[in-house]
């Protein structure tokens, strides 16, 4: 009998591991080509917060002429570490037909390999994101690179995730430009709001959580 209930636990096991595992956590814009849009994680089931964010996003060079990449900087600034997020660049002219798409492309930088380059709107790396939950990291540091005949205004943004119930989408950095370009740049909205039902993902990822501990309660 207690064989028969070990092996249906391990079933169950399996099951509550296949549907949690299908859904990356927090965020996955392999799965998800919204996500490359909108930069919303979802599997949090919860709304942005609308306060200050607790962080930064610093950028070497105001002016993009004449360097070979921008070193950006994620930078946590108050109580909460960066344990998740998601970066793009984007063209800071709402007008644009392109606004909602990443620019240039990224590089890691060394010693910072916590990081995960991913193609976005078939643009080549074009969008860095955490390469596992809970970084527990005060600063983030990649390398940026601009499409060769770009002289657009443009700006990095960013999603950056405390915990489970707390995130920020309102991360920007200053206008980076060309030279030349001195028209005034614009950030475009996004979404803040976290959809219906959205919530059974973070379901998902706590029945994940479950099932290793009763998994290694029992068998291990």
């Amino acid at each position: 009998m207690l064989q028969e209930s070990m092996v249906c636990l391990v079933v169950l096991l399996f099951v509550v591991l296949d549907n949690a595992v299908a859904v990356p956590y927090p965020f996955s814009a392999k799965r998800f080509k919204e996500e490359c849009i909108d930069m919303f994680p979802e599997a949090l089931g919860v709304h942005s917060q609308l306060s200050k964010p607790p962080y930064e996003i610093q950028t070497s060079d105001t002016i993009y002429d004449g360097v070979s990449h921008e070193q950006v900087t994620l930078k946590a600034t108050g109580a909460y570490k960066i344990n998740a997020f998601y970066l793009q660049a984007r063209v800071a002219d709402c007008s644009s037909t392109d606004q909602d798409k990443p620019i240039g492309y990224f590089e890691k930088e060394f010693g910072h390999d916590d990081v995960e380059l991913i193609h976005c709107a078939g643009r080549h790396d074009s969008a860095v994101v955490s390469r596992k939950w809970n970084l527990n990291k005060d600063k983030v540091v990649v390398r940026w690179y601009k499409p060769k005949n770009e002289t657009r205004k443009l700006f990095f943004r960013a999603t950056i995730v405390a915990n489970v119930e707390l995130f920020w989408m309102e991360n920007f950095s200053d206008s980076i430009r060309s030279l030349g370009n001195n028209k005034a740049g614009q950030v475009c909205p996004v979404r803040l709001m976290a959809r219906s039902g959205s919530t059974i993902y973070r379901s998902r990822h706590f029945l994940l959580i479950t099932a290793i501990l009763v998994y290694k309660f029992i068998f291990l």
